[in-house]
């Protein structure tokens, strides 16, 4: 219980109506939402590191040995970088419960489509696009990225993600989160029925050996359902304690060094035995990384640097769904000036990746939204250009880009 005192059910929220559906869902206030969009930001920085390139596949630690720089490298682009989805999860899951309990669910699942399926589609094809003029240039380069030849029976499966990763492979999560849409209803009534046994049950598919055909990472599932359970509550963290704090940091921090150990001796060819408990350490790793980046979000949206932050979040989901496409192009000239994954200058790249990411994003936005402002629409999950907060009589802020 004095856990549960932590989450506050209330002070984070507006007034909800008295009455209705809406009742268990109140509307978030100003200071949950300035929390969001920070943590967005964060997130999405971080997670920009899993995929600047060429990531592990040039990492030989046979031949080069393990510098200082790898370790680096290795434990902020899978602790901070591939747990940031955890809290991603948590915050879809908790917007949609007041979705599901106010919007009809034909409704909602056709907004879903137009803010997820159909970007993660144009996206995928611009990064389809991207593949086959690298092949123009590099023959062979659309196989080394996809495993096999262009062909239109694909295309499917590449835009669409229909029984696997999309083209543009990061946009899987947008697929997922799709899915757990599709499936609101459903989570919504076994968290009524008993929202432990729930949690537990997805808690054991997301560690164990079972797979969910439907989804790419069951991770996604799990978490979106214990945001789904928060929001149906109303309850947001607001602080933490010192001793959980601590509990939590540590745990990120010294979890993370042991997933890096790990991925070094799987490079090194060793412990392929340990392969399975490996990946479900990332799993387990978000449990600790989600609220680690929460507490960090509410600490920077306390902060003097804030309001700046908060800046960077109408570019955030353009940052997200391009950035493979805008780290890969600056990628093709920098190893050509500069070297490769053991150049002396890639840690400048690796540290920068991010940085290009939301410069392009921010440039693709701007020309956007003065070339073809409907078009950024649709490539930006329905949302316009940005337009600066506005303060209404109520004190709460509000933008074009709000949640």
């Amino acid at each position: 219980m004095k856990a549960l005192n932590r989450f506050r059910p209330v002070s984070l929220f507006q007034n909800a109506p008295a009455q209705g559906a809406a009742a268990a869902a109140p509307r978030v206030s100003a200071a949950l939402s300035d929390q969001i969009k920070v943590a967005r930001v964060l997130c999405i920085f971080f997670m920009i590191y899993v995929h600047v390139n060429p990531g592990s596949a040039a990492f030989e630690p046979a031949v080069h040995g393990v510098r200082a720089f790898d370790w680096i490298r290795l434990w902020i682009a899978d602790s901070a970088g591939r747990a940031s989805i955890g809290l991603l999860s948590i915050v879809s899951g908790f917007l949609a419960a007041r979705a599901v309990a106010v919007t009809p669910y034909g409704r909602l699942i056709a907004k879903r489509i137009r803010s997820l399926v159909i970007p993660m589609a144009l996206w995928s094809a611009a990064f389809l696009g991207f593949v086959l003029l690298g092949e123009a240039v590099s023959p062979g380069y659309f196989v080394q990225t996809f495993g096999r030849d262009f062909g239109l029976g694909g295309l499917p499966n590449w835009l669409f993600g229909l029984s696997g990763e999309p083209a543009n492979g990061p946009l899987a999560f947008l697929r997922d989160v799709f899915v757990c849409a599709l499936l609101s209803p459903l989570l919504a009534a076994g968290l009524r029925f008993s929202a432990p046994l729930m949690l537990a049950g997805l808690f054991a598919v997301m560690v164990g050996p079972v797979s969910i055909d439907l989804l790419v990472s069951a991770n996604i599932l799990f978490f979106f359902t214990l945001g789904l359970a928060f929001g149906r509550k109303g309850y947001a963290p607001a602080r933490f304690g010192p001793a959980l704090t601590a509990l939590v940091w540590a745990a990120f921090i010294l979890g993370g060094g042991l997933l890096a150990w790990g991925e070094v001796q799987l490079a090194l060819g060793r412990g392929e035995a340990w392969a399975g408990l490996h990946a479900a350490g990332y799993d387990v790793l978000r449990l600790a990384a989600a609220p680690a980046a929460w507490m960090a979000a509410g600490w920077l949206s306390r902060s003097s640097v804030g309001a700046r932050v908060r800046a960077a979040e109408p570019y955030v989901f353009i940052a997200f769904c391009s950035h493979l496409i805008v780290t890969t192009a600056v990628w093709f000239v920098w190893q050509k000036l500069f070297g490769g994954y053991y150049g002396a200058l890639y840690p400048v790249f690796f540290a920068l990746g991010p940085v290009i990411a939301f410069a392009g994003a921010f440039a693709i936005v701007e020309i956007a939204a003065r070339v073809w402002p409907d078009g950024l629409k649709w490539i930006n999950g329905g949302r316009g250009a940005p337009r600066p907060e506005t303060q209404p009589a109520n004190g709460a802020k509000v933008s074009a880009t709000a949640s």
